[in-house]
């Protein structure tokens, strides 16, 4: 072998090996957009049950739908500067996009046809039933869909932002309906009915969200020991929650929601 291209070589490889591969600045720069972007999610999840001003001249619902606006719009204007820099966007199948796009479309055109359409696009005091919130949170399930999407994992951390308010709020529900109405009222909870999370059948909704999705996480996912234990505390937790609320309509939703998902997954 000739010793010429032996040190040759040994010269490229030690300059390859003192020379890591380092990030270009777009990349870093996107990734701190993402993180970002990520976090404000996670805090608007983790946030939103549980927002309220102890004032009786605010409404809870203009509260929450103000964060829940701003950590959306926040987010997906983030993530929308990252995929113009990136120039690719992650996007759902085209059967939801179009999906979304055409009830997006009827709830728009029925309120301006409406009697009120400004109270039907705005409300009066940014209710949770208007159309401009119906809209932000078409907007949020896209933001989430992107998020899960590029790392799976976060699926996970979405899930616990909204598990650690509802725990919250079923001990701090489960002591009012022991201790009484007026017990812990932080200045806006008048009877033991209410809900920070908005009126008692949004708190029973709640309870049946979080009741599902632990079932579909011990039922398809392969968990370890330690994991299926804090699942199943939280399904007993949810449910026990979903009997003392005792909202019909919340269970009929419920049950429609499971049905859709075991017609899905048995086609599948």
């Amino acid at each position: 072998m000739n010793p010429d291209t032996f040190s040759s070589t040994k010269s490229n490889f030690s300059s390859t090996k003192s020379s890591p591969l380092v990030a270009s600045p777009s990349t870093q720069n996107s990734s701190r957009l993402e993180s970002v972007a990520f976090l404000v999610l996670l805090i608007t999840t983790i946030l939103a049950p549980l927002a309220f001003l102890p004032t009786q001249y605010i409404v809870i619902d203009a509260v929450k739908t103000v964060l829940i606006a701003i950590g959306t719009l926040i987010s997906a204007i983030l993530y929308g500067i990252m995929a113009y820099k990136e120039r690719s966007i992650t996007l759902p199948p085209k059967s939801i996009i179009w999906t979304s796009i055409l009830v997006a479309a009827s709830l728009i055109v029925s309120a301006y046809w409406s009697l009120h359409s400004g109270k039907s696009l705005f409300g009066q005091g940014f209710e949770l039933n208007t159309v401009s919130f119906l809209l932000v949170m078409f907007l949020a399930g896209l933001v989430t869909y992107v998020i899960v999407q590029r790392k799976s994992e976060r699926a996970t951390v979405l899930y616990i932002g909204m598990t650690v308010p509802f725990i919250i709020l079923a001990i701090l529900h489960g002591l009012r309906l022991i201790f009484g109405a007026s017990f812990m009222s932080l200045g806006v909870l008048s009877s033991v009915t209410s809900s920070l999370v908005g009126t008692w059948f949004d708190l029973g909704v709640y309870a049946i969200v979080i009741l599902l999705i632990s079932l579909c996480a011990l039922m398809f996912l392969s968990l370890s020991r330690k994991v299926k234990i804090i699942y199943w505390i939280l399904l007993m937790v949810s449910f026990v929650s979903a009997v003392i609320i005792n909202s019909s309509s919340a269970w009929l939703l419920g049950a429609i929601v499971l049905a859709i998902v075991t017609i899905v997954t048995t086609s599948l």
